[in-house]
């Protein structure tokens, strides 16, 4: 089991709901989020190869099996960032996609509107672990995911039904002005305001190997 260090961009502009999901309530998955009551029987039915691929791949399609609703409204499934790496043939070298840069993205809508990075961790098995809703699926593994995913680059760890507020450090709220002045002038994106969890379970604590036990 590892423990995986992500980042996930959330848009918008209220601190006191960023709040709540840094130090209560988590991050939900936007099924959950919509219905706000799931039981264990729901989240097995969920979690399955179909609706994972449909969430990687089909978002925002009309899914058949929900009278043709936005997929995304009913997906199970939480996208989180941690870098990716493709290789160029072309010129022969590796290009590395900064997790950052992705989160920011998707924070700010494109560098359009206010947004939060979240700062956390969730737990992966290094294999495909689709029903347990406990582990996270890596799919920027290509020796996991063998399938063409055309957002690879995204560098997805992908986290089922709600990733728990002890399980995140921190988050950064940028302002989009701000942001594009930043980058204009070849700085660092500055966050305009940073909120820390005080109850962050901070994994380091937990990374403990056993021995074998001695005559």
């Amino acid at each position: 089991m590892f423990f995986q260090k992500f980042l996930k961009g959330i848009p918008g502009d209220d601190d006191h709901q960023a709040q709540l999901r840094l130090r209560e309530l988590g991050i939900c998955c936007r099924w959950w989020d919509r219905v706000h009551q799931i039981t264990p029987s729901e989240i097995k039915a969920k979690l399955t190869e179909r609706n994972l691929d449909w969430h990687l791949n089909r978002y925002d399609h009309p899914d058949p099996d929900h009278g043709g609703e936005p997929f995304y409204d009913h997906t199970p499934f939480i996208s989180t960032t941690a870098g990716a790496v493709e290789r160029d043939e072309m010129f022969q070298r590796n290009r590395v996609f900064s997790p950052f840069l992705t989160a920011l993205d998707f924070a700010t809508r494109g560098f359009r509107e206010p947004g939060y990075i979240f700062y956390g961790y969730v737990y992966t098995l290094g294999k495909k672990s689709i029903p347990l809703q406990e582990f996270s699926e890596e799919v920027r593994e290509l020796n996991i995911y063998t399938n063409f995913l055309p957002f690879h680059y995204e560098g997805e760890i992908v986290a089922k039904i709600g990733i728990p507020s002890v399980n995140l450090e921190k988050y950064e709220k940028y302002d989009p002005d701000l942001l594009l002045r930043d980058l204009a002038n070849g700085s660092f994106p500055t966050p305009i305001d940073v909120a820390y969890n005080d109850d962050y379970a901070e994994p380091e604590r937990y990374l403990n190997l056993r021995g074998l036990l001695e005559r």
